[in-house]
């Protein structure tokens, strides 16, 4: 992770825009991978901790990291809220889960993993 959105990006609003927007910028990074798996237990009690101070650490410098994981444990997150009927929540799409794990599988199989 070499680019720093928080960093490099400091001056973007008044560098692209001739009056630039009032709101603050929300940088975030995008990762094609599980952010888990390059951290180690070194010098922390549990690997939990470790992940939780590495990703704390990192938000610093790049803002909210979205990993691949992320994303999907928060659609979880969301499935089991919108089940709660007292909560009244709704999630657009959620009828289509049984065709989108479907279509995961599918795709899985095709590329042989």
């Amino acid at each position: 992770m070499e680019k720093k959105p928080l960093v490099d990006y400091e001056n973007f609003h008044k560098d692209y825009w001739t009056k630039p927007p009032p709101s603050p910028r929300i940088a975030a990074f995008f990762m094609p991978y599980d952010l888990r798996q390059s951290v180690t237990q070194t010098g922390y009690t549990s690997l939990a901790e470790a992940q939780h101070w590495t990703r704390w650490r990192h938000t610093r410098d790049y803002g909210v990291i979205i990993d691949r994981f992320r994303l999907a444990h928060y659609f979880a997150r969301g499935i089991l809220l919108a089940k709660r009927s007292c909560l009244g929540l709704t999630i657009e799409g959620l009828t289509k889960i049984n065709s989108l794990r479907s279509w995961i599988l599918d795709v899985s199989d095709f590329l042989g993993n």
